[in-house]
């Protein structure tokens, strides 16, 4: 089970985004969790929070939702066996990574105001918006997309169900909690998937649960042995099938109508692509004509030795630049990523966004288009009488600032 994981958790995009890698954290969380109910190895207690202290702050979901599910049936494990010492390693494994992130953000003089709204309060004011996607909870979406993931699930919902007919104790059973655990993380990604709209990545589950459900049946069952034999079938089919859909073909959302095999190299961009199959949805039938726009954009950005932000979906560019791009976002898509300007936080944004342009001296804000999720970044941000803006070249708009009241503001 652990070798079809090493398969089937390769992350379908080329690189783990965020998405992945609270995942993968808040899965380690999980095991911990796990090692601590079933050995008496009190460390697992100690690294718990900060695991999950470094998931969340990969991001809030689904790192988050595992956080109450640990947090809940944490809860009940300790009324049941009360240990003040796994208590007080759960104590000192909190202030440590309390320390750590006070230190972190001192050291990066980052306030605290910033973090609370950016990261805690703005996120917090879309939930309600992508609950629209959860809802309704339909039979198809939530049971039979991830029909897989639930037929991994069985075995454990079984075992909690007919040892609870005979003791209702078996509820608070170590066994339990750590079945609870596992078919909850499991509904809380379902959910955190169907809720981001992003490339489904969360088959990686499906290894991980038949190998608990192996461990299961074997304790509990044992009437039927070519039960064991589905489990194992079940893991390397669903591993050969999501990792060649997903991993191999690159069927990543958008990614999933392009065909791959027309990529190029991309070392015409840089020698540091060099190896890096180059295609995107923007020309999918033409990748040199977007890498020759590219090139001629770069070009342009490169001759400017004024202090500049760089505005573009195309994140590689300040690396090829070898250059700091000072962007006050870490990418672009309006509402998502930051308020638009008739929501809530628009003007803390604003004021943020202004602040950063004062902070760094910034003279020139370049625009490599498309944006995917804006088509004008700066709307709202600065009036008409800051900017200059200048169409440069076919993908590449140059906005000069110039001196006006906003851009007086005072950090």
């Amino acid at each position: 089970y652990s070798f079809f994981l090493l398969f089937i958790a390769y992350p379908s995009s080329g690189t783990p985004y965020v998405d992945h890698q609270s995942s993968y954290f808040s899965i380690i969380a999980i095991y911990c969790f796990i090692l601590a109910l079933k050995t008496n190895f009190k460390f697992y207690w100690f690294f718990l929070p900060i695991i999950l202290g470094i998931a969340f702050l990969t991001k809030q979901a689904p790192s988050g939702h595992i956080f109450i599910i640990i947090l809940l049936l944490s809860i009940i494990y300790f009324v049941y066996n009360f240990n003040i010492n796994s208590l007080l390693y759960i104590f000192f494994g909190s202030i440590l990574f309390s320390l750590c992130f006070i230190i972190i953000f001192k050291i990066a003089k980052i306030p605290f105001s910033l973090f609370l709204e950016q990261y805690i309060l703005f996120p917090f004011s879309l939930g309600e918006n992508r609950l629209d996607f959860l809802l309704p909870l339909e039979f198809k979406r939530i049971f039979l997309r991830f029909k897989l993931i639930h037929l991994s699930l069985l075995i454990l919902i079984i075992v909690i169900f007919q040892n609870t007919i005979k003791n209702f104790k078996y509820l608070i059973n170590v066994d339990c909690l750590v079945a609870a655990s596992l078919i909850a993380s499991s509904f809380a990604l379902i959910a955190h998937q169907l809720m981001t709209i992003n490339g489904i990545f969360i088959f990686f589950m499906i290894p991980i649960l038949c190998g608990f459900s192996h461990i299961y049946y074997l304790k509990y069952l044992k009437s039927k042995n070519y039960i064991v034999l589905f489990l194992v079938i079940l893991s390397f089919s669903s591993t050969l099938h999501y990792s060649y859909k997903y991993i191999y073909k690159r069927d990543f959302m958008d990614l999933s109508k392009v065909n791959i095999s027309d990529a190029v190299n991309a070392n015409s961009l840089d020698k540091k692509l060099n190896g890096v199959k180059w295609i995107t949805t923007l020309y999918p039938d033409n990748p040199k004509k977007e890498i020759n726009l590219l090139n001629e954009a770069i070009e342009v950005i490169k001759n400017d030795n004024s202090n500049k932000v760089l505005v573009t979906d195309y994140q590689f560019i300040s690396v090829v630049l070898d250059t700091y791009d000072y962007s006050p976002n870490k990418y672009w898509y309006k509402h998502h990523v930051y308020p638009t300007i008739n929501e809530k936080y628009f003007e803390n944004y604003r004021k943020f966004f202004i602040n950063q342009l004062v902070k760094n001296k910034i003279e020139t804000i370049y625009t490599i288009k498309p944006l995917w999720g804006d088509d004008n970044v700066l709307e709202g941000i600065l009036e008409d009488d800051c900017i200059k803006k200048t169409l440069i070249t076919p993908i590449l708009d140059k906005s000069l600032l110039l001196n006006c009241n906003s851009l007086k503001m005072k950090k």
